[in-house]
């Protein structure tokens, strides 16, 4: 009898577990179709982002100075529509980037997706904005013209510009400042200061005015900053090519005589009106250090940015 009773006791054990095991395989293959979903779930989305049409055309999506994730979404928006800007900004998200470390300018090249886009703008590279420096008369000229190209503002520019720490720097007069801008295409960073943007450009100035050519301006008895002085007269006198150099002899001679130039435009830019016709003895008669008609001498800096 207690042989039997063991025997059921067992049997009944082994039941019981049988059961559960049942039991628990449903739990398990309930749990793996819960996970198959999200995964298939996550792929699609990830695959969304891989797949979406990438960027029609090759763009330069700006981060200004203290922009917030919306004003780049925005800017995205605007060149590559909602959606495209919709992914990248939620891929930017998950990387919680610091905006503040990424004020430049960059590249999503055509074709591009939305994942590599936001990896661009959260690790990559600035790109260069390309610059055509044309001719302007006065520094509030070339604060307007580099305000609106990169992220600068007139005033930053212009402080700069008059700092005279700088100008030192540089054994500049602040009259002489605008020697440095000389016309040409360059290429900046978008995010380049104004101080940084100085600094660019005198090295320029300073490759031009090499060795060679601080010799022949000697030899016409003149520093590189006068010749940039004659030349932006000259420069104003004509845009003709052909005919600078007969106007710069011309002009050379005469303050190797120790005449008055008389040039015309030195008279207009005295005068500020720079939409000058015809110059008169109301010009001409100008007190300025600037009127080549009634001082002897050059001005005591370029009338303008000057060609090379």
């Amino acid at each position: 009898m207690e042989n039997k009773s063991r025997k059921k006791s067992t049997t009944t054990k082994k039941r019981v577990s049988n059961k559960k095991k049942q039991a628990k395989k449903p739990n398990k293959f309930r749990k793996w179709l819960i996970l198959a979903a999200l995964l298939a779930v996550v792929g699609t989305v990830a695959l969304g982002y891989v797949l979406v049409n990438g960027a029609d055309d090759d763009v330069i999506i700006k981060i200004p100075r203290g922009a917030k994730i919306e004003n780049v979404e925005d800017s995205i928006a605007k060149y590559l529509g909602d959606e495209y800007a919709a992914m990248v900004v939620s891929v930017m998200k998950t990387q919680k980037v610091d905006l503040s470390e990424r004020n430049g300018a960059y590249k999503i090249p055509k074709g591009m997706n939305p994942a590599k886009a936001a990896r661009v703008l959260t690790h990559g590279g600035e790109a260069g904005v390309k610059v055509v420096l044309r001719h302007f008369r006065t520094k509030k000229d070339l604060a307007k013209f580099f305000s609106a190209r990169l992220d600068m503002t007139e005033k930053e520019f212009l402080s700069a510009f008059n700092d005279s720490d700088i100008q030192a720097t540089y054994d500049l007069k602040p009259e002489q400042m605008i020697a440095l801008f000389m016309e040409d295409t360059y290429e900046f960073y978008w995010s380049i200061t104004p101080e940084q943007l100085i600094e660019k450009m005198a090295m320029y100035y300073n490759r031009y005015w090499n060795d060679s050519r601080v010799e022949d301006a000697k030899d016409m008895g003149l520093t590189p900053i006068e010749v940039m002085t004659l030349c932006s007269i000259v420069d104003e006198e004509t845009a003709k090519v052909d005919e600078k150099g007969k106007i710069g002899r011309l002009y050379l001679n005469r303050l190797n005589k120790g005449m008055r130039l008389q040039a015309d435009p030195t008279a207009k830019f005295a005068s500020g009106n720079f939409g000058l016709r015809r110059i008169t003895s109301k010009q001409t008669s100008l007190n300025s250090p600037y009127n080549t008609s009634r001082v002897k001498g050059l001005p005591p800096g370029p009338i303008g940015t000057t060609s090379k």
